[in-house]
């Protein structure tokens, strides 16, 4: 993952005459606004193709990955944690095995997640492996919070664990290592622990269940995987306020992600609020999934400049894995003068996240720069 880092471009004021036409694109009609959009794409597509073939030298902040992100163990419990017990969890309904309290209930559930991951005992588990192979960090996430709210609803400590099977062909050394390539091999190489509680030892008895399977409420150490997850239909997660608490409690970045992140935000101008997030999802296995075209980096622009226009910004961050989509992105953020940063790290027209790729090193900087993107994607005065 090294070298590989943030670019910022602070636009071309020349063309700032062009600016209010967006402003008729987003008032006219859809079909207008289809040719608005192409119009635009053919204005600047030389502009487009010149940005792809640069590229910057700056390395003022390197995506460097720490060669150990093990944490230690026997880590002290949390001091401030809110009174939470299982007979807190009993006033509240349970959904499919997830804790589910009303959406119109006010009350601070990142505190109550936070006091059952950080129980008096350490010993009730629901161990999280994660072997969906392909899957992209979003669905990861709607899987991983599902379990969260499980461990919730039964009073069990949610841990990441790499999985027992090498899922990596060629690369023996690799256990459900989607995100990261070195121990521990999980989600908590990029974001903090979810608990004080160390794993259970390695010769604790596991209930891992299959489909259709559940078990019993006195099992001790219950593993399951997110490929589980999906078979049962429990990655319909709950909405509302619980559903962001748990998204939340799970994105906690690491402190060298922190760092990383704040520095490519000092590097491009960016602070919280006074910039636009776009993440740009364009790949031929997308549209094969989804059976449809996904709109082009030109819809995005225009759709980017209208909101910008009305929360009063005028700086771009964008996500995208797709050369060819930052090429188009960046052409016509320069040839209209908008202020667009972005990471400068590998990228693909096709999916190469999710275990796709045979390289550990490639799953390493996915992870990386996923977790960069989402630290500075969450300080955005809006995402789209």
């Amino acid at each position: 993952a090294g070298g590989h880092h943030i670019i910022a471009e602070p636009g071309d004021r020349r063309r700032r005459a062009y600016l209010g036409s967006t402003h008729l694109i987003a008032e006219v009609g859809a079909a207008r606004q289809m040719t608005a959009v192409l119009l635009l794409a053919l204005l600047c597509q030389s502009a487009a193709g010149q940005h792809r073939r640069s590229q910057s030298t700056d390395t003022t902040c390197p995506l460097l990955v720490p060669r150990h992100l093990q944490h230690q163990t026997n880590r002290p419990r949390p001091s401030g944690l809110v009174p939470w017990s299982s007979r807190n969890v009993s006033k509240y309904p349970v959904f499919h095995m997830r804790f589910a309290p009303p959406g119109d209930v006010s009350m601070g559930w990142g505190e109550v997640i936070r006091a059952s991951q950080h129980p008096a005992r350490c010993n009730r588990f629901l161990l999280l492996e994660d072997d969906s192979q392909g899957s992209g960090l979003g669905a990861d996430l709607r899987l991983a919070s599902t379990a969260l709210l499980i461990a919730v609803a039964q009073s069990r400590v949610l841990l990441h664990v790499p999985g027992k099977q090498v899922i990596y062909r060629g690369l023996p050394n690799i256990s459900s290592g989607k995100w990261c390539d070195r121990p521990p091999y999980t989600w908590d190489c990029l974001w903090e622990p979810l608990s004080h509680c160390d794993p259970p030892p390695p010769d604790a008895v596991e209930v891992t269940p299959q489909k259709r399977q559940r078990w019993m409420d006195q099992d001790p150490v219950v593993r399951i995987t997110t490929s589980w997850l999906l078979e049962e239909g429990l990655w319909h997660t709950s909405r509302g306020s619980i559903r962001v608490a748990a998204v939340n409690y799970l994105l906690k970045a690491r402190p060298w992600v922190v760092r990383l992140s704040e520095c490519l935000m000092l590097r491009s101008g960016l602070q919280a609020g006074n910039y636009l997030n776009v993440f740009i999802r364009q790949s031929p296995e997308k549209e094969q999934e989804l059976k449809m075209k996904l709109p082009s980096a030109a819809s995005y622009f225009v759709l980017s400049k209208a909101i910008m226009d009305v929360l009063k910004i005028n700086k771009v961050f964008v996500q995208t894995a797709s050369p060819d989509s930052l090429g188009e992105f960046r052409g016509l953020a320069h040839f209209f003068g908008m202020p667009l940063s972005y990471t400068e790290n590998p990228r693909s027209e096709s999916d190469v996240h999710g275990g796709r790729s045979q390289s550990a090193s490639v799953a390493m900087w996915q992870g990386v720069v996923a977790a960069v993107n989402m630290y500075i994607g969450q300080r955005a005065a809006a995402s789209l």
